[in-house]
């Protein structure tokens, strides 16, 4: 039996009601999605129990309240009108409701509190109703599970550690009574990746290579690729040397094939695959790389650079045709069937890019970071950048994101990202999401405490950042659309 099963009914039921709720105690419509999403892995964790008898409702109301607390504490300041209740206290619907009320009106000046000169709580309650409605509609019960699933995986391999720990010191002190040994060193203990299945895979949320582990010869052993589907479940893909790419929605996967020698294409759900066109040695993939797909897959571009051959073609696996594209342009956009493709070509203080089939377009930034082709066909977003010659490196991001027309070169907006936290910095941009919505690849300047990456949605026209998910620490990875 799924131990989370009737929650994702329970999410799609009280979605609206919990998020205007979160409204009430941040008053910030951002915030509120967030601390939603902080509180319903809790939920998730204590489903089992809170199902079989518990009330799920008032549990993450409560959770909301606690949380929204802790939040402002943390910020050192002062959370007016709002109590935590006693660990003896009820924690009914009643009693949440009226700590998240009382927080509101205190957000408010006295002026709006009288009944004469402010505003009817009636509109107050219409704006809630409103918020409910606009609420962003994205499934935050598979969030919620996600978070609940790694966080149980996560104590899960602390404890097997431990125990490795206790293990190996007992062992240690008995031999070390015989005779000295060198230290032992521990490895954390991996993942544990099955092979692909044939068929019924769901969506990836990433692709990674583990770091590669020492072996007792003195080498170092290759490990195969893997993929993470968005319901945390890890398989190992049957990838040759070469580059492992995944389509937007996750859906498809690409990777090159030692028993092909050619690029192939996987769809998940169904297992079915397509062979490209174009016979490729292992040698064209034994320097630099790049695999950039369409939203479906089966129309890319491979190229290479920095080895003895450098290939830059263009296939369509449907048609099954190859085209030679000029070198020195790199992929940055493919688009199915007869659809635009972009690519793009650096130079020392500019960048030029070009829509095939109209003239290139000169940007006087130096810069690798584009994302794909917006909906429109014809926007391009890239992260923005300044040239200090006396700083290395000598070219930065400014955290904005720029967009603008790629036939043109005109109509260029840049707008400042939010939303990330201190020690991240915009790296990378990736597929849309929607027409206002990209994908962006944030990471940390300096090693130091936390997350060394994050996958975030961005809107172009606000700046405002939502979190995805987190990629792997551990060797290199791949997010589903992204351009590098």
């Amino acid at each position: 039996m799924d131990r989370y099963e009737g929650f994702h009914e329970f999410v799609r039921s009280r979605q609206q009601s919990l998020m205007r709720t979160a409204y009430l105690l941040t008053g910030n419509a951002h915030l509120a999605e967030d601390l939603l999403q902080t509180v319903l892995p809790r939920v998730a964790s204590h489903w089992t129990k809170l199902a079989k008898g518990g009330n799920p409702e008032a549990y993450a109301r409560r959770a909301l309240v606690n949380q929204s607390i802790s939040w402002r504490r943390r910020r050192h300041v002062e959370l007016q009108g709002a109590e935590l209740p006693e660990l003896g206290q009820s924690h009914d619907e009643a009693t949440v409701r009226r700590l998240a009320l009382r927080h509101a009106l205190a957000q408010l000046t006295p002026k709006q509190r009288h009944p004469r000169g402010g505003v009817p709580m009636r509109t107050l309650r219409e704006d809630l109703r409103a918020l409910g409605a606009d609420a962003p509609e994205v499934d935050l019960a598979e969030r919620a599970l996600r978070g609940a699933r790694r966080r149980r995986a996560t104590r899960l391999a602390a404890v097997a550690a431990a125990v490795v720990c206790v293990i190996a010191a007992g062992t240690a002190v008995l031999i070390q009574q015989v005779r000295p040994q060198p230290p032992i060193v521990l490895t954390p203990p991996e993942t544990r990746a099955l092979p692909l299945p044939a068929r019924g895979v769901g969506p990836v949320e990433q692709a990674y290579q583990p770091r590669c582990r020492p072996t007792s010869s003195g080498g170092c052993r290759t490990l195969p690729w893997r993929i993470v589907t968005r319901g945390g479940d890890t398989y190992e893909i049957p990838s040759g040397p070469g580059p492992v790419s995944v389509t937007a929605d996750g859906r498809r996967i690409a990777y090159y094939s030692g028993e092909h020698h050619a690029i192939v294409v996987r769809d998940l759900a169904s297992g079915k695959t397509w062979t490209s066109p174009l016979t490729q040695p292992e040698e064209d993939f034994a320097a630099e790389y790049a695999l950039r797909l369409s939203p479906s897959g089966l129309r890319f571009i491979v190229s290479g650079w920095g080895g003895e051959r450098e290939p830059n073609k263009l296939v369509d696996v449907v048609k099954g045709t190859v085209s030679e594209l000029e070198r020195g342009w790199w992929p940055v956009s493919v688009s199915d069937g007869d659809g635009p493709v972009v690519l793009a070509r650096p130079y020392d203080s500019a960048t030029r890019v070009r829509l095939l089939g109209h003239d290139p377009i000169t940007l006087r930034e130096f810069t690798y970071d584009f994302s794909a082709l917006a909906p429109d066909g014809r926007t391009l977003a890239r992260l923005g950048k300044v040239v200090d010659p006396d700083r290395e490196p000598r070219v930065r991001g400014d955290g904005t994101i720029v967009t603008f027309d790629a036939i043109t070169g005109g109509g260029e907006r840049r707008t400042a990202v939010s939303g990330i936290p201190e020690g991240l910095v915009p790296a990378r941009l990736g597929g849309w999401l929607s027409a206002t919505e990209v994908v962006l690849l944030a990471s940390r300047e300096q090693p130091r405490g936390g997350p060394s990456s994050m996958v975030y949605a961005v809107d172009v026209r606000t700046g405002r950042a939502r979190e995805l998910f987190s990629p792997r620490a551990d060797g290199i990875y791949v997010v589903p659309g992204l351009v590098r």
